[in-house]
């Protein structure tokens, strides 16, 4: 995952970067937020990137009671808002200028195609 934009558009990952990540590799819990590929992931770019806030990766595995696990990996990278799993709660989106809130993206987009 890139986010070209934001940082250096040439920093795209070596065959070296691609073993060292492999021999990285270990049974150790993944670190969670700004790290590896979300380093430079960021969402809530639909009002610009001085509007957009940091954002990261974050992964979750259990067990099942019949013995496999399920396990997932993801990153928040996108013009998008990001709402709680199990609520509506905004986590992340477009700043509202001066504040520690967000802007409802999906809101933002609806009100712009309503207008054209």
């Amino acid at each position: 995952m890139f986010d070209l934009g934001i940082l250096n558009p040439f920093a795209f990952p070596s065959v070296e970067d691609g073993r060292t990540a492999c021999m990285g590799a270990s049974l150790d819990p993944l670190p969670q937020g700004t790290v590896g590929a979300g380093t430079g992931a960021t969402v809530g770019k639909v009002l610009g990137i001085e509007r957009a806030v940091k954002s990261g990766v974050g992964s979750s595995c259990i067990q099942l009671p019949s013995g496999p696990k399920v396990a997932a990996f993801g990153s928040g990278e996108r013009n998008w808002r990001h709402s709680g799993f199990r609520s509506a709660e905004i986590l992340a989106g477009p700043r509202i200028h001066d504040t520690q809130d967000y802007h409802d993206s999906m809101n933002l987009l609806l009100d712009e195609r309503s207008r054209n």
